[in-house]
């Protein structure tokens, strides 16, 4: 199975083969080269998914086959950008239509990579409680390949323009399920929601679909409370 990753270029003392400092792709094939069937590859790199790639142009780097590391450099990473890499394999001088595999990431405010996000939360939803409380729930599966998510950080706003940073509420991760949290707000103001999965190296999934306009009502009746007692 062919992969492909992106790593950070990091500078180095040996100054007859330097190092430069900036993002670097990295490109291994899994088949033997006397064992494979093509005689290489070709790696396209595109902004904004596969959409964003151009088959048509000249591919960025040819990645002989055979060849167990491939090291992509000088490509101009953007900041705040988001990548698609794809390697194409060539059979005889020709490229075939097939997509060997697929890699996508994000750049930093500093053109490096941003790193892998955990998956996104699904189905968001929020309920309005008494005195002036509005219960957050949302569900979350764990995706293939993505960041194993250590907590879920809780976003709210008087209006739908939500950063994600720093969360107003934040709940630990246990296991994939359904998971809720109750936020006391202001009674009478309307409110939107969001939430992200954020991973152990601090990097947060993209923010869920933002919920609202929710109605904080601190004038609801407080609900019952039931007690049981025993009757002789």
């Amino acid at each position: 199975m062919t992969k492909v990753w992106i790593t950070a270029g990091l500078s180095v003392q040996d100054t007859s083969t330097p190092e430069p400092s900036m993002t670097a792709a990295y490109i291994t094939a899994g088949l033997a080269g006397e064992d494979a069937p093509h005689s290489g590859y070709h790696l396209y790199v595109g902004l904004c998914g596969l959409v964003g790639v151009d088959f048509d142009a000249e591919p960025d780097a040819v990645i002989p086959a055979g060849q167990s590391v491939s090291r992509f450099i000088g490509y101009d990473f953007e900041v705040s950008g988001r990548y698609m890499l794809v390697l194409r394999p060539v059979i005889d001088g020709v490229e075939t239509p097939d997509i060997s595999c697929r890699f996508e990431f994000e750049t930093d405010s500093n053109g490096q990579w941003l790193g892998s996000r955990p998956g996104a939360v699904e189905a968001i939803s929020a309920e309005t409680l008494s005195g002036g409380q509005v219960r957050v729930s949302w569900m979350y599966r764990t995706s293939d390949r993505a960041t194993a998510a250590e907590e879920f950080c809780v976003y709210y706003a008087s209006d739908p323009n939500i950063t994600p940073g720093v969360p107003q509420s934040v709940v630990s991760y246990e296991q994939d399920g359904v998971y809720s949290c109750t936020l006391s707000l202001s009674g009478g103001q309307t409110y939107f929601f969001g939430v992200t999965a954020r991973g152990g190296d601090g990097i947060e999934s993209h923010l869920s679909p933002i919920i609202g306009p929710v109605l904080a009502d601190a004038s609801a009746p407080t609900q019952p409370q039931v007690v049981l007692t025993t009757i002789y």
